[in-house]
Parts: C-alpha cells; sequence; structure tokens
C-alpha cells in the first residue's frame, strides 16, 4: 500500500492491512484502530508529521502465531501440551522463556516455550500457548516496524500483547497456556509523546489454583 499525501484515520474508522507493507509520503494522523499481522510502515516524506493521537490504536493483539487447542502453540516457542488424564498447557516464548503448565503441584507438566529472535531487530510474530485439552491456547502478538525520518509522537497505543488460555474455571484439568508477546521496531529521528503506551505483554494462562493452572506467556521484544 503506498499513500503518496497524507494518512488519516478517524477516531470511528478502523484499517487494516492484512500483513502488507505501507508505505506513507504524507502526514499519518492516526485517531482510529491501526490493525496489522506483521508489516514494516515507512513513512517516507521528507517533513511528515506521524502521530497516534490520544484513543488512537496500532492493534497487534493476538495477530502472531495461534494456541494449540490437543497440542502444542505454533510458533518457534510455542507453549508444550501435556495430553495426559489431565491436560494442561504451556505458555509461548518469544522475549524471555514462558511460564510452564502444571497439573496438581507438579504431578502433570506442560513445558514452557523458549526464547528466539533478535532482541536489537525483532521482527518475529509471537508464539501460541498450549492448549488445554480442547480449551484454546492463546494466540502470540503480533509485529511491526516503523520507520520514521522525522518526528513519531504517540499519545495513543501499540499494542502487540498474547491472548490468554481459554478459561475453564468448572475443573482442576485442562488448562490452555497464554501466547506471548509479539515485536514492535521503531527507527524514529525523534520520538515523542506525553500520554502514548507501547506494550507486548505475555497473556495469562488460565488459573484454577496455584497448583493447577496453564502457562503464562512471555512478553515480546520492542527496540527502539
Amino acid at each position: 500500500v503506498d499513500v503518496d499525501g497524507t494518512l488519516t484515520i478517524s477516531s470511528s474508522a478502523v484499517l487494516t492491512t492484512n500483513n502488507k507493507p505501507i508505505e506513507v509520503a504524507g502526514n499519518w494522523s492516526n485517531s482510529g484502530t491501526f490493525t496489522a499481522g506483521t508489516g514494516t510502515v515507512t513513512f517516507d516524506g521528507t517533513s511528515g508529521t506521524e502521530t497516534i493521537d490520544s484513543g488512537g490504536t496500532i492493534n497487534l493483539l493476538s495477530k502472531g502465531y495461534t494456541g494449540g487447542t490437543t497440542g502444542v502453540g505454533s510458533g518457534t516457542g510455542g507453549g508444550g501440551y501435556n495430553g495426559s488424564n489431565q491436560p494442561v498447557g504451556g505458555g509461548g516464548g518469544y522475549g524471555g522463556n514462558a511460564g510452564r503448565g502444571q497439573y496438581a503441584n507438579s504431578s502433570y507438566i506442560a513445558s514452557a516455550g523458549s526464547a528466539y529472535g533478535s532482541l536489537t531487530q525483532p521482527l518475529d510474530l509471537g508464539s501460541g500457548g498450549g492448549g488445554g485439552g480442547g480449551y484454546l491456547g492463546g494466540a502470540g502478538g503480533g509485529a511491526i516496524k516503523l520507520v520514521v525520518s522525522g518526528t513519531l509522537t504517540i499519545n495513543g497505543s501499540i499494542m502487540a500483547n498474547g491472548g490468554n488460555g481459554a478459561s475453564n474455571i468448572s475443573s482442576s484439568s485442562n488448562h490452555a497456556g497464554g501466547g506471548s508477546g509479539g515485536s514492535i521496531w521503531i527507527t524514529a529521528g525523534t520520538l515523542a509523546g506525553t500520554t502514548g503506551s507501547i506494550t507486548a505483554n505475555g497473556g495469562t494462562g488460565d488459573v484454577y489454583s496455584s497448583s493447577n493452572a496453564g502457562g503464562g506467556g512471555a512478553g515480546g521484544r520492542i527496540a527502539f
């Protein structure tokens, strides 16, 4: 997607690029929602101002690898799965190692997803959590790279969080793991803003008690 002029996303609008790269030559103003699974947004003008206004979002929530149901989560750091008589899933890894899933104080263990990817140039998707015996593990967060030659002002939010493991509050078994956070890579001449937030949090594993729970997803990676 190549925008030669100004791109404005109003407060009631949603722009979805379906993983395609986008280039903007003019100004960018986002008061609505920009949804991208993974891709690069390049501001290739020489004097543009790029702003995510208060209330505006870049939404990468759960846009990464999918979680498992009766198996491991997808992705390089997919959460493990213990399909014994008491199924449980581990969390998806990425920016760090995830939490393992367990039943009955470690009588049944689902392995935690491991860390992977670049610390300084993150572009990987987050990994999914392991399933909980029919309960869906959380999906990983998506990934985006923002390239701005001038000033990027963030007063809204950029979110690449992983999803939570599906809830099962009726049983001490069958608990899914959370997905890991995704990637946010920002290259800018100046980064500004007073009320903005940038997050790539891991999703929570489904918890029945301290001894019966799916594993939590690891955080993702954010680089400037």
